[in-house]
């Protein structure tokens, strides 16, 4: 799939039909603290690969978040899908972590949406970010995504804007990604 410049866009054209989605930890993380993860289990097709769902769950319940426990039930309700991702060879998570410096989860779902041929890549890390853009992968935050099921009704104007302050919060965001989330909400969107 090609690369395609204005992400907004191509989010609206996938969420036309059941999408598969790939996330990374902290989107995952985020996605919950900002009370969306379970609109976007009905909008996609969400999967996660097995590093993701050990740092976001298993670390996250021995730590006693609340969002582990909110990741967890999407997994056990078969809402988010978890998958081993290709870890040797050419495009594999071992090669993309030492090509590019990258952590376990990011690496990991960078692998799995190769491997998958996913339409969107769910990443917050700085680095993760890069590396997609570097690799031409479709890829969004998650105040994208807030954006996205804004416009696609699928969210409140309350809500969302609920949502991007628990990102500016909860993520490290440059203030840069909340205005722009902020800006598309408020230029064009119905309150």
């Amino acid at each position: 799939m090609a690369a395609v410049k204005n992400i907004n866009v191509y989010i609206l054209i996938l969420c036309m039909t059941k999408t598969l989605v790939v996330a990374d930890s902290s989107s995952l993380i985020i996605s919950a603290k900002a009370h969306i993860i379970e609109i976007m289990c009905r909008e996609f097709d969400l999967l996660i690969p097995e590093a993701v769902f050990n740092e976001s769950v298993v670390s996250g319940k021995a730590l006693e978040k609340p969002d582990a426990a909110i990741i967890s039930q999407m997994v056990n309700g078969n809402k988010i899908r978890v998958k081993s991702a290709v870890f040797e060879g050419n495009r594999g998570a071992q090669a993309i972590a030492a090509d590019f410096r990258l952590g376990k989860g990011e690496s990991e779902a960078i692998a799995l949406f190769l491997q998958e041929e996913a339409d969107l890549l769910l990443v917050d890390d700085r680095k993760g970010i890069g590396v997609s853009k570097a690799l031409e992968i479709s890829w969004a935050t998650v105040p994208d995504m807030i954006v996205y099921l804004k416009r696609a009704e699928k969210l409140s104007y309350d809500s969302a804007i609920m949502a991007i302050d628990a990102c500016q919060k909860e993520g490290r965001y440059k203030i840069g990604f909340i205005m722009r989330a902020i800006q598309s909400l408020e230029s064009g969107v119905k309150k």
